[in-house]
């Protein structure tokens, strides 16, 4: 790994400096660098993935849809079969969750009668 300069290590001490609220950039300009020693390191990042579910009502109106409430129990998020995401890139999937459908009558149907 090539050892860096003074002038670059000076650039890189400023836009560190800058990037904080309550730093000065005056050891920038006025400090004295005496000496400078090359130690050879190796920076990595970890990036995680994660995945989660939920689950919230939905409304719509009813169009003759076929209705599968109260055929059995619904399954939990998990169990749900889901295209799997490209790792590392955000993602949103709605799946309708199997029997959970359900027809009701509109409280503004009710208002208007």
């Amino acid at each position: 790994i090539p050892s860096i300069t003074e002038d670059t290590a000076r650039e890189a001490f400023s836009q560190y400096a800058s990037s904080k609220c309550c730093y000065s950039s005056a050891p920038v300009k006025d400090g004295v660098i005496t000496n400078m020693e090359a130690y050879n390191t190796y920076r990595y990042r970890l990036e995680t993935f994660n995945e989660s579910r939920t689950t919230e009502w939905s409304q719509q109106p009813y169009n003759g849809q076929p209705v599968d409430a109260y055929t059995q129990s619904p399954p939990g998020p998990w169990d749900i079969p889901a295209k799997a995401p490209i790792f590392f890139q955000d993602d949103k999937q709605v799946i309708k969750v199997p029997n959970t459908s359900s027809v009701k009558v509109s409280i503004y149907l009710l208002i208007k009668a």
